[in-house]
């Protein structure tokens, strides 16, 4: 026992200074997903077939620590991140413009239609009555937010609860936004309120940060375009992808440079920069597409392994 609880706070004190947060980004080069450290900029390998799903809308959408699924537009595989091992695979017989994860289920948007597969990738369908879907907010199981463009060109927040259409509400008109510019997001919550960030065209073709806060009871939705000028720093023809962080999210693209190389910008909660850098060990789409992350535990609830652990061998002591 002395030998177990000793291993125990040895290993949280070491797991307290080291970073465990891994992105999962396509691979255009490859065909594959790579495993990425943000913290520590590295690459730690990489998984997935090689070419046998289609690149023209590449998703890694994280399940759990032990299923991504890897969806393109001849379908989807669903691997263990862990040992890169295919668990199961499904035909898409659509060209979606987005996929995510709701909990439960891969997300997909074609056209004015959004695509629910669960986990048996057994299909059911919702129009949301949008002119175009370009964003999926999932909240929970069977429940989001398209974010789409009408057909006044305005871009709107449409919820829909158990495949069915509710309430809509305005974003941004049509004159503040490129509507066909957005890549794809992922958000995350705060209480009762659900945040996500996107990266777009405003009027002018220079890409901005949007963010969007929707209250989940009373459906208000506030969206707002940050002031960062990020054409000098992702090549502006490309669709960026964003995902959390434990206190922000990262923005990640094609570098303004060269199209090889990936970018990868970290903000903080109030959106400044707080680590910017490339890589040359992925080269993310062009084309729109999505990264998966796993975030690993907080520093302080790693702590309380050590304190049990410390516990553990005051009690074997007595």
């Amino acid at each position: 026992m002395r030998t177990v609880a000793a291993l125990c706070l040895l290993g949280s004190v070491g797991l307290a200074h080291a970073s465990f947060d891994v992105m999962f980004l396509p691979d255009t080069a490859t065909g594959r997903i790579v495993r990425f450290d943000p913290v520590n900029q590295v690459a730690l390998g990489s998984f997935g077939p090689s070419g046998s799903v289609g690149f023209a809308g590449r998703y890694a959408s994280v399940i759990d620590p032990n299923r991504v699924a890897y969806t393109g537009s001849g379908g989807t595989v669903i691997y263990n991140p862990n040992n890169g091992e295919a668990t199961q695979t499904g035909t898409i017989a659509d060209t979606f413009t987005r996929a995510t994860m709701d909990g439960a289920g891969l997300l997909e948007a074609f056209n004015t239609s959004v695509y629910r597969y669960d986990l048996f990738l057994a299909r059911t369908s919702v129009d949301t009555g949008l002119t175009t879907n370009n964003g999926l907010m999932p909240i929970g199981y069977n429940d989001f937010i398209a974010q789409g463009v009408n057909a006044s060109g305005d871009l709107v927040a449409r919820r829909v609860t158990g495949m069915v259409p509710g309430a809509t509400t305005t974003m941004l008109l049509a004159s503040a936004i490129n509507p066909t510019s957005f890549g794809a997001s992922q958000g995350k919550f705060t209480g009762n309120t659900f945040r996500q960030h996107t990266v777009c065209l405003n009027a002018a073709n220079q890409l901005r940060l949007m963010q969007v806060t929707v209250n989940l009871t009373s459906f208000a939705v506030t969206t707002s375009l940050n002031t960062f000028q990020l054409s000098n720093q992702f090549l502006a023809t490309s669709k960026l992808s964003v995902v959390p962080a434990h206190a922000g999210y990262y923005v990640i693209g094609d570098d303004a440079s060269n199209a090889a190389v990936t970018r990868i910008i970290y903000y903080g909660e109030q959106g400044m920069p707080l680590a910017n850098f490339t890589t040359t060990a992925v080269d993310v789409p062009t084309t729109t597409w999505g990264a998966g992350i796993i975030l690993a535990p907080e520093p302080s609830s790693l702590g309380v392994f050590a304190v049990a652990g410390a516990m553990m061998l005051r009690r074997r002591r007595r």
